[in-house]
């Protein structure tokens, strides 16, 4: 096109937009004013380049990557409307969308999803007092929400139901059972069906008795009995146990030096893809003109900590006197499932993972040990191993993700659990592009100018 820098691209962008509008007005409409400043060519050739990433192409194909961006584009007026009550202001009509729109990661909706089957059944027995279980299921299955869900799948659950006496069945038909009215009775089913309910406060107190302060209950969902530590009042108290019915945690004086794990805490897990994406920034020497100078600085002395240590799309490994830092940047599902592989390999190593390291600590723990763990991961015969990923899977640490947790089956709980914590694919395929690199820098220990710092 003659006169155009952009060769035409900016127009053919603009016809795109303008098709992509008529579904997403909210991100491709009109922005109003704005559409009177232009965007240079060079500024949308950057701009387009950067999208075109190959690190960030598996982005394109995750369709929680929307959500994502809505929820930190959000975030700021969201984070305003935190400090405002914060000052003892109130929530607008206008404003209510802003503060109470997060975006709900997969796993949660599979959980939810599969969790509402029971709360529905329940409310449908409570309104008619009795219901069939073909009624049921006629009803249950023609909702979207439920079609995945086979007709095996419901009777397997109707039976756990009966046998829990959560539904008992009379005559053919199915009414409350004695567990659920001892357990919540009509007037507090609401509380049990609704999505949302009013915060609620857990008091903390030592195996003495003695009072420390009280946790809002979305803090205490994430803890784990017997595992987790957290600070409270400037103490560190180590959970011994529960108490659901008196809304109490039981705590006893943490050990002194232990702080809270993945093992004790809900992890929040990064992608593959935008971990890589961050490994790719700090193993790189490209300079970013949209940064400013305080975070060029910031990134020039992060590349250099890490110049000796990583690798571009690998990674690196630092070895210690009884301690291993696996540098994978592969994202937190995978480093939750190495974690676990390894952890069943070796039983007495002290294996703590994050979205970009697997640490290991303990007796024992050397580069000719990982270099043998690695071997065991690399064989296909490890990840086919039914019974040792069913003891793996019995061993996964005991989150609560849903308030109606107490109630579904255990066979439920695990496949959840497995689905958010563990990528036994993802992980075979991410280990076979990086394990011979790794296993030979383990052979060797710290090869010469990779840094090993005592700690």
């Amino acid at each position: 096109m003659r006169g155009d820098e952009s060769e035409g691209y900016a127009y053919l962008l603009e016809l795109v937009f303008e098709e992509l509008a008529l579904e997403l007005p909210g991100l491709y409409g009109s922005n109003g004013v704005a559409d009177l400043i232009p965007v240079g060519p060079a500024t949308l050739r950057h701009l387009v380049e950067s999208l075109d990433d190959p690190a960030l192409a598996g982005c394109w194909t995750d369709d929680m990557t929307p959500g994502w961006v809505y929820q930190y584009w959000n975030d700021p007026e969201r984070e305003a409307l935190d400090a405002k009550l914060h000052a003892g202001g109130k929530v607008e009509p206008p404003e209510i969308a802003s503060k109470t729109r997060m975006f709900t990661e997969r796993y949660m909706v599979d959980w939810l999803l599969q969790n509402s089957l029971g709360p529905m059944w329940l409310a449908m027995s409570l309104a008619h007092d009795v219901i069939g279980i073909d009624d049921a299921w006629s009803q249950l299955s023609g909702v979207p929400d439920f079609r995945g869900i086979t007709d095996e799948e419901f009777f397997r659950l109707v039976g756990w139901m009966r046998g829990e006496q959560s539904m008992l069945l009379l005559g053919g038909r199915l009414v409350v059972g004695p567990k659920i009215e001892r357990t919540f009775g009509r007037r507090n089913f609401m509380d049990l069906y609704s999505v949302f309910s009013s915060p609620q406060s857990y008091a903390v107190r030592t195996t003495h008795g003695q009072p420390l302060g009280s946790l809002n209950q979305d803090f205490v969902d994430r803890l784990v009995d017997e595992v987790s530590c957290f600070l409270l009042s400037g103490r560190a108290g180590a959970v011994v146990r529960f108490q659901h019915s008196e809304r109490q945690v039981i705590v006893e004086a943490a050990p002194r030096g232990r702080q809270p794990t993945w093992a004790g805490c809900l992890p929040q897990f990064l992608s593959h893809s935008l971990c890589q994406r961050i490994l790719a920034v700090l193993t790189s020497t490209e300079d970013y003109p949209y940064l400013s100078q305080p975070a060029r600085d910031a990134l020039a002395v992060k590349r250099d900590e890490v110049h000796d240590i990583l690798e571009p799309c690998i990674g690196g490994i630092e070895v210690d006197d009884g301690e291993i830092r696996w540098w994978t940047y592969a994202g937190g599902t995978i480093n939750s499932t190495l974690r676990h592989a390894i952890a069943a390999i070796e039983p007495d190593w002290k294996v703590t993972a994050d979205n970009l390291l697997v640490r290991f600590r303990g007796e024992g723990v050397n580069g000719l040990y990982f270099s043998e763990a690695l071997r065991q991961l690399g064989s296909a015969g490890f990840w086919e191993d039914t019974e040792l990923w069913q003891v793996i899977s019995r061993n996964l640490p005991g989150y609560r993700l849903s308030k109606f947790q107490p109630l579904m089956p255990s066979w439920v709980e695990r496949e959840t659990l497995e689905r958010y914590l563990l990528d036994l694919e993802g992980t075979r395929r991410w280990l076979a592009r990086s394990s011979a690199s790794h296993d030979g820098m383990a052979k060797e220990g710290p090869p010469a100018g990779r840094h090993s710092h005592s700690g």
